[in-house]
């Protein structure tokens, strides 16, 4: 658990015996198509988290302090490069060596999505030297709720006030920039209360 790999409890603590392993369930859908000559593979760029900066990747992770008034909202704001060098696993490939990841190449950006946690409002992207917004991620929140439903299945995927999905962004024909662009990750959130742990993330698939 965790990027520190902490864990809530340690193993001689887990109370097997009365029922403190909980089982979980996930269902996926998944698609294929025929492959051909024109399919091209992708990955995840290093960018982009609204916690991070030229710099440094971002924690990941941040907390939101409650306002004080109706209506308030926490803006997080950065700049970083499309795909600067990356060190967290988190990203599904990287280039091949390190020539690669230091020299600026020109790429494809296909898709774009952001994650946000519960609360989430937005999550944007710029072009840091135009200003153009290039995506605008927006969630979905569920509305069913198990004990207004005849049957579980139908809530499955629209539970009641979390996030279910995120608007994504498609770029056909793709956008075509330096790995070394710069862009602006923005994260919004409503702040009406105080949240721990939350994300602003932005996934830029590229080839």
């Amino acid at each position: 658990c965790c990027e520190d790999g902490d864990f809530c409890l340690d193993d001689d603590e887990l109370d097997v015996d009365n029922g403190l392993i909980s089982t979980y369930y996930l269902r996926y859908v998944m698609a294929y198509s025929k492959v051909t000559t024109d399919i091209r593979p992708l990955e995840l760029a290093a960018c982009c988290d609204a916690s991070g900066d030229l710099e440094n990747e971002g924690n990941i992770e941040y907390d939101i302090p409650k306002c004080n008034y109706p209506g308030c909202v926490h803006t997080l704001s950065t700049i970083q490069y499309l795909h600067g060098e990356a060190t967290q696993n988190r990203f599904v490939k990287k280039f091949n060596n390190t020539e690669d990841k230091i020299e600026a190449k020109i790429v494809d950006v296909v898709y774009a999505v952001g994650h946000l946690h519960r609360a989430g409002m937005e999550m944007s992207l710029y072009d840091d030297i135009t200003g153009e917004l290039i995506c605008r991620s927006v969630p979905r929140y569920g509305t069913k709720s198990e004990g207004d439903e005849k049957n579980a299945d139908d809530v499955v995927g629209d539970e009641l006030g979390y996030v279910v999905a995120m608007t994504p962004c498609v770029f056909d024909p793709p956008l075509r920039m330096s790995t070394d662009h710069p862009l602006r990750v923005v994260s919004v959130y409503n702040a009406t209360r105080g949240h721990t742990g939350v994300m602003g993330l932005v996934f830029v698939a590229i080839s």
